[in-house]
């Protein structure tokens, strides 16, 4: 038995290196690989767990370094573009696979509460979630000092979301729509940064976000639209004036947590909130079934985290600068969208781009482009078709 779980564990753990490759989706791949995997004597649950465990550290890659966003980490390029200009992106690496480590702790410590209570919150927390979202974000916009234009790029952005969420565009709306608002621009900047990246340490951990984070993790699991990179865009809209550090941990934080929580979500509530959880489904009908799945994706995590700190001496030593490097980034990201949904997609990417720049122009902050992410979500939640 234990040869079959380490089979799959290390084909699920294998599978996570594609994560460096930002534009391949964890859904894609599961439906992929489902039609070699064998019918009898193979555990979905295990291999999906250790797939996405995996694939969350090696997408810090293509985030950190490229500028080109994830579905997982979204605009995360943003903060992730200021600590690379001052050479710092080493230690947002290193800092972030110490959050993913303390993370992983806190969910386990928090799971034993969330099979307790939150089944009995779910009815009573989503009505509410509408509201709430809504006060944030007119809170953060109002606080920006260009208020009209801020509104203005906020509603243009989220006009060009709501257009690809909400109807059959493409395929794959993320990739495109991600890569042109925040991945383009940051890649453009990036021809004039030659900061060199430093070799460092961790820097200083802040447990109480990171553990605040984990419990915001766990409530998502259990609320429809709250999708990875819709909790990244809400996560730097209220945490941007804080910094880039205090983001780039509560971002691994919320992504550990969502991840292991929505295998978790599946047994408490019977939904599935991730293509993971989905593809794991048959396998997960009670808690004694999604313990080894958790431990399965913990040790993918703690593995992966290990081939990571080994590869990052390699990362300091590139270099990630010039019109070249720049060109190529943009040919493949090209590449990425144009492979996800042909012709079709590179229009998208060209038209995200075009509403990301025109944002960079107005000279307001380029978090007011969530609204790409956040007001399809309010939509959703108020219902409007």
């Amino acid at each position: 038995m234990w040869g079959f779980l380490l089979q799959e564990f290390f084909a699920g753990f294998v599978l996570g290196f594609s994560g460096l490759i930002a534009f391949v989706h964890t859904n894609f791949l599961l439906q992929f690989s489902s039609q070699f995997l064998p019918a009898q004597g193979f555990s979905k649950a295990i291999f999906a767990s250790s797939l996405s465990f995996s694939k969350i550290v090696f997408e810090l890659v293509p985030s950190i370094f490229f500028f080109v966003p994830s579905a997982s980490y979204g605009v995360s390029v943003l903060p992730a573009q200021k600590l690379f200009s001052q050479g710092k992106g080493t230690v947002a690496l290193k800092t972030t696979l110490a959050c993913f480590f303390c993370s992983m702790i806190f969910s386990f410590a928090l799971l034993p509460f969330v099979l307790l209570f939150l089944p009995h919150l779910h009815s009573f927390l989503a009505p509410g979630v509408g509201w709430a979202l809504l006060l944030v974000t007119c809170a953060c916009l109002l606080s920006k000092k260009r208020r009209a234009e801020s509104v203005f790029a906020f509603m243009l952005s989220g006009a060009l979301g709501w257009v690809l969420l909400s109807r059959p565009v493409v395929q794959e709306p993320l990739f495109p729509l991600l890569s042109g608002l925040f991945g383009i621009p940051a890649i453009l900047l990036s021809s004039q940064v030659h900061a060199r990246q430093e070799e460092g340490g961790i820097a200083p951990l802040d447990l109480k976000i990171v553990f605040i984070s984990c419990i915001l993790g766990a409530f998502s699991s259990l609320l429809p639209a709250m999708s990875p990179a819709f909790l990244v865009s809400l996560l730097l809209l209220v945490l941007e004036p804080f910094g880039p550090m205090l983001f780039v941990q509560s971002v691994a934080a919320v992504l550990v947590s969502k991840t292991f929580f929505d295998f978790a979500g599946l047994v408490l509530i019977g939904k599935a909130r991730s293509g993971a959880a989905a593809f794991a489904s048959a396998e997960l009908s009670s808690p004694a079934g999604l313990v080894p799945v958790l431990v399965a994706g913990a040790a993918s995590l703690f593995l992966a985290i290990c081939v990571m700190l080994l590869l990052q001496r390699k990362l300091r030593e590139f270099r990630f600068h010039g019109r070249k490097f720049s060109f190529a980034v943009l040919c493949l990201v090209a590449l990425g969208a144009f492979y996800l949904d042909g012709g079709m997609g590179v229009l998208v990417l060209a038209v995200s781009a075009s509403v990301g720049l025109c944002v960079s122009l107005l000279g307001v902050d380029k978090t007011t482009a969530l609204g790409a992410l956040i007001l399809p979500s309010l939509f959703f939640f108020f219902s409007v078709a």
